[in-house]
């Protein structure tokens, strides 16, 4: 239920017996003061529990908080990264922060591309977790997937145990069991070097289909993913 707030002209305006600048100026005020409290911005994430030190799982940094701004720079597997502070910006599930990387450089990345020190829900998980990357910055000379290698950028079918997800085309995806039954039907929102993000309007679903740790993530609404399925084969376009 929305809360309305009625402003009641007084009785005395009506009469001729009220001061009608006086007035008009006390209404004014309370109007400005209701426009500000509706328009104030709600953050996800309160400045008060950062920096704090943290590890990017790769991908672009962004100039802004979004899929919209241009790449200011890139990060690897494993880079240490400073998370300054949130957003309130959020996609699938996770917010976008301002980090400092290396040499000093700031910039933008996604949530769900990197893990923090302390438990925050807005961002994947804690960087002491199960199979992630604390240790130092990998280096620079690490080599990096072949060219031909499927991504996030050019995958069209990844394949799971008991089905698939396939593209269909027009940013159209489906789901379909091994028999080649049909379930579900996802509109694609988008791609990054690793991932490609799903997003079923029928049912408030969101996926995150990630070449990189190659599994199938699940989350409802704005709630953080969960490991949903292993991915255990993957194809690209045809060319």
């Amino acid at each position: 239920m929305v809360s309305r707030t009625v402003f009641r002209v007084p009785d005395d305006l009506h009469s001729g017996n009220y001061n009608y600048g006086v007035s008009m100026r006390v209404f004014s005020g309370f109007l400005l003061i209701a426009l500000m409290a509706f328009s104030s911005p709600v953050h996800a994430s309160p400045d008060v529990d950062f920096p704090q030190p943290g590890f990017s799982y790769g991908g672009k940094v962004r100039s802004g908080p979004g899929m919209k701004y241009r790449q200011v720079g890139s990060l690897r597997e494993g880079d240490q990264i400073l998370i300054l502070n949130g957003t309130g910006t959020m996609m699938n599930g996770y917010e976008w922060f301002k980090i400092r990387y290396r040499n000093g450089q700031t910039g933008f990345q996604w949530g769900g591309i990197m893990c923090s020190q302390s438990p925050y829900a807005t961002i994947l998980r804690t960087c002491n977790g199960p199979g992630l990357h604390t240790q130092a910055p990998v280096s620079t000379k690490r080599a990096q997937p072949a060219s031909n290698a499927v991504n996030g950028y050019s995958v069209a079918r990844i394949v799971y145990p008991g089905g698939s997800f396939t593209s269909t085309g027009n940013g159209q995806w489906q789901e379909a069991d091994t028999q080649g039954r049909v379930n579900f039907r996802f509109h694609e929102q988008a791609r990054d070097e690793w991932s490609v993000y799903l997003f079923d309007a029928s049912r408030n679903v969101s996926l995150q289909l990630d070449l990189h740790r190659k599994q199938v993530l699940y989350g409802i609404g704005n709630a953080p993913k969960t490991v949903l399925y292993p991915i255990t084969a993957s194809s690209g376009r045809r060319r």
